[in-house]
C-alpha cells in the first residue's frame, strides 16, 4: 500500500537498496528460524534417532521380560500350548529374527524366525555407534518353590535375536522424517514469525519510529502496544499421559495377579485348601531325584472313604463337601508329623513321611481308620461315622519315581478294599500284576464289544446207547490257534457285568449258526450255550431271547441254557420269571459242573433243572479211583430222582463211556467222542455216524 508520494506506508521506499530496520529485522529473524531449525532438524532427528534406536532395543526386551514369568510357569508345568502361545504372541514383530524356548532338559518348546533384514549404511552405522548393541540374548528361567534349600529352580530358557538392522532402517526412515517436518515447520514458523514480527514489532516500531518524528516536531503522543498470547495443549498430553499409563498399569497388575491365581489353582485343591496331586509329585520330585543323592525311606499314605458316594446320594453334596473337609483337618492334625496334606481325588487323601517308623506309623493309622464327624446343613445337622480304607507303599523299596510310588500306593489301597474296607495294606506285586492282567482283559473285551472278533466252536454231546449226536455245547473262543477258552476275558465280563452283552452276542451267534441246519438233525437236537446268571436275572432276558428265537425261526425246544450255580437265583425273582416263560416257551436249562459248588443240592430243591451235568473231575480217574466213582454213581441217582437227565462230561476212553451207560447215564460229552470243531467240522463229523442227513 503506497501513500501520495509512492512512498510505502511503513517507511518502505520502492526501488530502494537501504532496507529499513524492520525489514532487517524481519530477514534477520527468519533467516535466524530457518538456520536455527536446520540446526535443531539436524540434532533432533539424530537424537530421535539414537532414542529410537534404543528404546525399540529396550522395547524388544521388555516384551520377552513380560513373557517371562508365564512362561517359566508354562515350562514349571509342561504346558507347551501356553509357551506356543506366548512365542505367538511376538511372532508379527519385526524387531526380532529368531526367538526360541527350551526347557530345562534343553528340549525346544516354541520358536518364531523372521528374515533377516540386510543394509550397507545399516550396517556401517550399527558398526560405528552401535557396537555395544547385543543382537542375541539368552533369559535363562527360574520358578520358585517351597523348598529348604533353595528358593528357585531352572526350568529353561529363551533365546532370542534381535534384528538391529531393522532397527536402524526405521530410525533412519524416523531420522528423515523428522528432518524433513522440522524444515517444513521451520519454514512455516519463520512465516509465522515473520507475520508477528510484522504485525507485533515491525508495526509497532514503523509506528513508533513515525511517533518519535512527530515528537521531535512536537506532535507526539503516547501509545500502547499488547502482545497477547495464547495457552499450550501440554497439560492435555500430560492428562492424556498419566491416563494411558495407569491404564497399563493396571493391566500388568490384573496380570500378574491373575497368573498367581492359576500358579495356585494348579497346586491347591480349591475345597480343603490342601494341595493337590500335582503338587505332591513335585515334592517327591525333589526328595526322589538321584542327582539329590537322598537315600532315605519315603512312606506314603492314601486313604479312601468308605462308601462316600451314600453319603453324597443321603446327605447331598453340601454335606459331602463337609464331610471331606472334615476329614481332611482330621487327617492333618493327627498325623502333624508328617508333611503336608493332599487331597489326589474327590475322596482320597495322601501323606508321606521320612525316616519314620513304618510300623508306628502303620499301627497310628489303624487306629484313626473310624471317627466320627459333625456336619451343619441347611436342613440337617447329625454327627455321620466315617470308615477309611488305607494304602501304603514305600520309597525305595516299591518304587523310584513320583508317579510309581503313588501307583503302588493305589495297589495297597486295592489290597485293603479286596481284605473288605476299613483296614490299612501295602504295597504287593503280586496284586500288580493281577491288576494289569484284569486291565489287559478288560481292554480285550471292550474291543470284542465294539467289534466282535470272536467265534464258536461246537463239541458234540452223544447218546450212550447208540454214539449218534443228540446236540452240542456252543463254546466261546478267541484264538483259532488255541483251541482254549479265554477264562480271562470271561472272568473280567462277569466282574465287570459286560457278560449281559457279551453272553447275548455269542447266543444270537450261535443260534444264528445253527437255524439254517435244525432240519438235517434230529428233533431232539439241543444246542447248549453258557449263560451267566447275571444274565439270567436281567428282567426282559426272557423276551429278548424269544425275540431274537422268533427273528431266526428257531424253535425253542431245541435250545439249551447251561447254567453255572450262583447263589443269587434261588431267591431272585426275575430268575424265576424268565425261567418259567423260557420254560413254556420250550427251552430247557441244564446245571453245569453240578458236584463242584455249595449249593448244588439246594438249586435241586428251588429250581427245577432238565439236566445234570457231571463235571469232569468226578470222571478223570475212574475207574481207578473208587471215591470217584461212588460220587458219579450218587449223582446219577440223585439226577433220576429230581427227575432230570445226566450228562456226563470228560468221557476220555470206552471204560469211561461203559461204566458211565452202566450206572444209568443218558448222554456223554468229551473227546473220546469229539474236541471241540468248528461248525464245517462238525457237520463232517454228524455226517460220518449218520446223525445229518442232506436235506
Amino acid at each position: 500500500m503506497k501513500d501520495k508520494k509512492g512512498i510505502c506506508k511503513y517507511g518502505l521506499r520502492p526501488g530502494l537498496r537501504k532496507k529499513t530496520l524492520t525489514a532487517k529485522l524481519t530477514l534477520y529473524v527468519t533467516t535466524s528460524t530457518l538456520v536455527v531449525g536446520l540446526l535443531l532438524g539436524i540434532f533432533l532427528g539424530q537424537k530421535n534417532f539414537n532414542n529410537t534406536i534404543n528404546n525399540a532395543y529396550a522395547l524388544a526386551n521388555e516384551r520377552i521380560e513380560m513373557i517371562k514369568e508365564p512362561a517359566s510357569l508354562a515350562l514349571y508345568h509342561l504346558d507347551q500350548a501356553t509357551v506356543e502361545a506366548l512365542v505367538k504372541s511376538l511372532s508379527s514383530d519385526p524387531s526380532y529374527n529368531s526367538i526360541r524356548i527350551f526347557s530345562d532338559g534343553d528340549r525346544l518348546f516354541a520358536s518364531v524366525t523372521n528374515a533377516e533384514s540386510t543394509d550397507d549404511l545399516s550396517d556401517k552405522i550399527i558398526r560405528y555407534f552401535f557396537s555395544d548393541v547385543k543382537k542375541r540374548k539368552i533369559y535363562p528361567l527360574y520358578r520358585d518353590v517351597p523348598h529348604p534349600d533353595k528358593n528357585e529352580i531352572y526350568v529353561g530358557r529363551i533365546d532370542y535375536n534381535i534384528d538391529v538392522n531393522h532397527l536402524v532402517s526405521q530410525s533412519l526412515a524416523n531420522f528423515v522424517d523428522i528432518f524433513l517436518i522440522t524444515i517444513y515447520q521451520s519454514l512455516i514458523l519463520s512465516f509465522i514469525i515473520a507475520s508477528i514480527m510484522y504485525w507485533l514489532v515491525g508495526r509497532p516500531l514503523s509506528e513508533f519510529a513515525k511517533y518519535i518524528k512527530r515528537r521531535a516536531k512536537g506532535r507526539g503522543g503516547d501509545e500502547e502496544f499488547r502482545i497477547k498470547t495464547h495457552g499450550s495443549e501440554l497439560k492435555a498430553l500430560v492428562e492424556n499421559y498419566k491416563f494411558y499409563t495407569q491404564e497399563n498399569e493396571e493391566y500388568l497388575f490384573e496380570l500378574t495377579e491373575k497368573n498367581r491365581y492359576l500358579d495356585q489353582l494348579s497346586r491347591r485343591d480349591t475345597l480343603t485348601g490342601g494341595y493337590n496331586r500335582r503338587e505332591l509329585i513335585s515334592q517327591l520330585e525333589k526328595y526322589l531325584n538321584k542327582e539329590n543323592k537322598w537315600c532315605g525311606n519315603v512312606l506314603v499314605v492314601s486313604w479312601d472313604i468308605d462308601q462316600f458316594s451314600r453319603i453324597n446320594s443321603q446327605y447331598g453334596q453340601d454335606v459331602g463337601d463337609q464331610v471331606l473337609v472334615a476329614v481332611y483337618r482330621h487327617l492333618k492334625e493327627y498325623f502333624n508329623d508328617g508333611e503336608s496334606m493332599f487331597r489326589l481325588q474327590p475322596d482320597v487323601f495322601a501323606l508321606y513321611f521320612f525316616e519314620k517308623d513304618n510300623n508306628d506309623i502303620i499301627q497310628r493309622i489303624e487306629k484313626k481308620l473310624s471317627f466320627d464327624v459333625e456336619v451343619d446343613g441347611a436342613s440337617l445337622s447329625t454327627c455321620i461315622r466315617i470308615n477309611l480304607t488305607a494304602g501304603v507303599a514305600q520309597a525305595p523299596d516299591d518304587a523310584l519315581e513320583p508317579e510309581a510310588l503313588l501307583y503302588a500306593t493305589s495297589i495297597g489301597l486295592f489290597n485293603a478294599k479286596q481284605a473288605g474296607h476299613n483296614c490299612v495294606r501295602r504295597y504287593s506285586p503280586e496284586t500288580e500284576e493281577s491288576r494289569k492282567s484284569n486291565f489287559s482283559a478288560l481292554n480285550a473285551l471292550r474291543e470284542q464289544l465294539e467289534a466282535p472278533s470272536f467265534f464258536l466252536m461246537y463239541q458234540p454231546k452223544v447218546y450212550f446207547s447208540n454214539g449218534e449226536v443228540a446236540g452240542c455245547e456252543a463254546l466261546f473262543r478267541t484264538d483259532r490257534k488255541r483251541n482254549c477258552a479265554p477264562f480271562e476275558l470271561l472272568n473280567c465280563a462277569e466282574d465287570t457285568g459286560l457278560i449281559v452283552s457279551l453272553g447275548m452276542s455269542i447266543i444270537a451267534l450261535a443260534i444264528k449258526d445253527f437255524s439254517p441246519l435244525l432240519v438235517n438233525f434230529q428233533d431232539r437236537f439241543r444246542l447248549s450255550v453258557n449263560v451267566s446268571p447275571q444274565q439270567l436275572i436281567e428282567p426282559d432276558f426272557s423276551s429278548q431271547l424269544k425275540k431274537l428265537l422268533n427273528d431266526f425261526s428257531f424253535p425253542g425246544c431245541n435250545l439249551d441254557l447251561e447254567v453255572t450255580e450262583a447263589t443269587q437265583l434261588i431267591s431272585n425273582s426275575n430268575f424265576h420269571k424268565n425261567q418259567k416263560e423260557l420254560s413254556d416257551f420250550g427251552v430247557s436249562f441244564s446245571l453245569d459242573d453240578f458236584g463242584t459248588g455249595y449249593a448244588s443240592i439246594e438249586y435241586l430243591l428251588f429250581i427245577g433243572f432238565d439236566f445234570l451235568k457231571v463235571d469232569r473231575q468226578f470222571v478223570k480217574n475212574i475207574p481207578d479211583d473208587y471215591n470217584s466213582l461212588r460220587i458219579c454213581k450218587l449223582i446219577l441217582k440223585l439226577a433220576k430222582e429230581v427227575g432230570s437227565q445226566a450228562v456226563v462230561e470228560g468221557i476220555e476212553n470206552e471204560v469211561h463211556a461203559l461204566l458211565m451207560q452202566q450206572e444209568g447215564a443218558e448222554f456223554g460229552q468229551g473227546y473220546h467222542y469229539s474236541k471241540p470243531l468248528e461248525l464245517e467240522d462238525f457237520i463232517r463229523y454228524c455226517k460220518e455216524n449218520g446223525s445229518y442227513l442232506d436235506a
